[in-house]
């Protein structure tokens, strides 16, 4: 015997289908944010989820209360709502200021480079491979940095002093 449908039944399995269709898109759109890193596609992502949520509810406002579309009108929404706006950007505290003189060179010294000596290793290797230059000369700032410069007249060392530096 087949037992009539009972339409209350097929409307509430219908809202919980829908329910559980909205928590899987919100679970994805949140998930595909969670994959960017760059703030430029975050905002795009934002406004784009903004953009669709407005037309969502365009497309409810022309339909029967509880549509698929108010529904994904409510999703976007949330979305927007849990991913928030752009945390300000960080200022970089203030190094203090050290003031570099050009090195008392002598003019029988053609090739001259001037570099800061840490912070790669192509920059310490330069820093090594200086010593063994004519002139060197060192100056030292606050912040621990080594501005570094290197005089010579041989110009195959010079060469290979500025590869070092890449």
């Amino acid at each position: 015997m087949v037992r009539p449908i009972d339409n209350r039944s097929l409307s509430m399995a219908k809202v919980h289908s829908r329910r559980s269709e909205a928590r899987a898109i919100k679970s994805e759109l949140l998930d595909r944010f969670a994959t960017l890193t760059n703030r430029a596609t975050r905002a795009v992502f934002r406004r784009e989820m903004l953009r669709k949520a407005r037309y969502y509810a365009t497309l409810a406002s022309k339909r029967a209360d509880g549509s698929r579309f108010s529904h994904l009108a409510e999703v976007h929404r949330d979305v927007v709502s849990l991913v928030g706006n752009e945390a300000a950007p960080r200022r970089r505290p203030d190094q203090p200021r050290t003031t570099v003189s050009y090195p008392q060179i002598s003019n029988g010294l053609m090739f001259r480079v001037h570099f800061l000596s840490n912070g790669s290793l192509r920059r310490e290797r330069a820093a090594a491979l200086s010593d063994h230059a004519e002139m060197t000369s060192r100056q030292y700032a606050a912040t621990g940095e080594v501005f570094l410069s290197a005089s010579t007249n041989c110009p195959l060392f010079y060469e290979r002093l500025v590869e070092t530096l890449g």
